[in-house]
């Protein structure tokens, strides 16, 4: 092999960990060595869960994460949300709560920007910034998990037509304006 030549998921020594032999897998990897894309398409839908039950809204959360998961549940397409996913998308919510109500309380008229210890007379930011950004922050992360971003929404919506074109579903067009055929 040429020198600086190195194939995907191939252990080189003090380069890293070897990738798991899934994830090779899942890039078109075998053990052999060879590439077989059509395999790693197939194992990509085979790896993921079946689906084994619906979303529920977990009755402990804030009811305006509640009203959030009924929100997303009546808007996500069926079939991508799992059971297993009710935890994540009750984090996301939560979340969310947490994003309004700091964004409610920075919304009054007699919020400060800057607020002063009494004792040292010391002005730090307001307490509510922070927590509006950390939710923020959290609902990005667990948004693109989840698929509520335009990206992740984009994503799955190409593995499902690379999958319905590798099972002769649908013809070459099909799925890219919302129609059939």
């Amino acid at each position: 092999m040429p020198r600086g030549k190195f194939e995907p998921g191939q252990h080189v020594g003090g380069r890293g960990r070897k990738k798991p032999i899934m994830v090779q897998k899942i890039e078109g990897f075998t053990p052999n060595g060879r590439i077989e894309t059509q395999f790693a398409k197939e194992s990509l839908l085979e790896i993921k869960m079946p689906n084994m039950g619906s979303v529920f809204v977990p009755p402990h959360v804030h009811e305006d994460a509640q009203d959030l998961i009924q929100n997303v549940l009546a808007h996500m397409p069926d079939g991508i949300l799992k059971n297993l996913d009710t935890y994540a998308l009750a984090s996301y919510a939560c979340a969310w709560a947490i994003h309004k109500r700091a964004a409610l309380q920075m919304s009054d008229p007699e919020f400060e920007l800057v607020t002063f210890n009494q004792n040292t007379g010391v002005g730090h930011p307001n307490p509510w910034i922070k927590i509006m950004f950390e939710a923020g922050n959290q609902m990005a992360r667990l948004g693109a998990r989840l698929g509520l971003d335009p990206i992740s929404r984009d994503t799955m919506f190409l593995q499902r037509v690379e999958h319905n074109r590798a099972h002769g579903q649908g013809g070459k067009f099909s799925g890219l304006i919302g129609q059939n055929g």
